[in-house]
């Protein structure tokens, strides 16, 4: 009787071990696809922020372009270009007005994307007044280029917009934009994030684009902390209804 009750417990112990084990392999299994997963996420960004391919600075006209910055990350692979900042040149354009341009082979496919993050700033002595901004982004399937700016005048943002190509439009009024600044600079800093992705997970889900443009307005140097704001403009305008107020009541006398 007795044996026949180790017996029993040795089985039970060893079912138990059993179970366990496969519960361990189960565990270490599933440690590991998580770890795979993640690795997979991480080791495709591919991330750089050398030089762009252009001189220290650049002069057109009144105009004066330096400081020039480049951070670029993509997914990795022949599915997203450019793979560095090198591969971006920079030139100076006359047409559709002056300014200069940032041109390569931006691509964006099959569940990749592309970002490029350019910097500089551009200064001169009669003044800026209009940012414009061009490019000739193109998609097809689920994908979608665009190009976010930013100018700042010292650490004041004084205008922004955002043009894009993808299925909510991408017309030639989507790929172009004036900035109207709120005042007259000549010194300005330029921010410029250009994103493509692919949405799809073929090669039919494209995004790219080829040059982004960027033109500048010059005009009479304006202080724009000069210029009163809504509110002063009341009070000078109670102000003035107060005098022809007085001045009626003294005509009344």
């Amino acid at each position: 009787m007795s044996r026949l009750r180790g017996n029993l417990l040795l089985g039970a112990v060893s079912a138990n071990s059993t179970i366990l084990h496969e519960e361990v392999n189960k565990l270490m299994q599933f440690s590991k696809s998580i770890l795979f997963a993640a690795v997979a996420l991480i080791a495709p960004l591919a991330m750089n922020a050398d030089s762009i391919n252009a001189p220290s600075s650049l002069a057109l006209g009144n105009l004066m372009f330096s400081n020039f910055t480049c951070t670029n990350s993509n997914s990795g692979g022949p599915t997203a270009t450019p793979s560095g900042c090198s591969q971006i040149n920079l030139a100076t354009i006359t047409a559709p007005g002056n300014g200069i341009q940032f041109s390569t082979g931006f691509i964006a496919a099959k569940g990749a994307f592309e970002d490029a993050t350019l910097g500089y700033s551009v200064s001169s002595a009669s003044g800026i007044t209009n940012v414009g901004l061009l490019f000739n982004g193109y998609f097809e399937g689920l994908a979608v280029t665009s190009v976010t700016e930013t100018v700042l005048h010292g650490s004041d943002v004084v205008g922004s917009l955002k043009v894009s190509c993808g299925v909510a439009g991408c017309t030639s009024s989507d790929k172009y934009e004036n900035i109207v600044l709120n005042g007259s600079y000549t010194n300005l800093n330029i921010q410029k994030d250009i994103q493509l992705n692919s949405f799809g997970s073929t090669y039919a889900d494209y995004a790219g684009l080829s040059f982004v443009d960027q033109t500048f307005t010059t005009g009479p140097v304006i202080n724009a902390a000069a210029t009163p704001e809504p509110a002063s403009l009341a009070l000078i305008g109670l102000g003035l209804l107060a005098v022809g107020a007085v001045r009626r009541r003294m005509v009344k006398a």
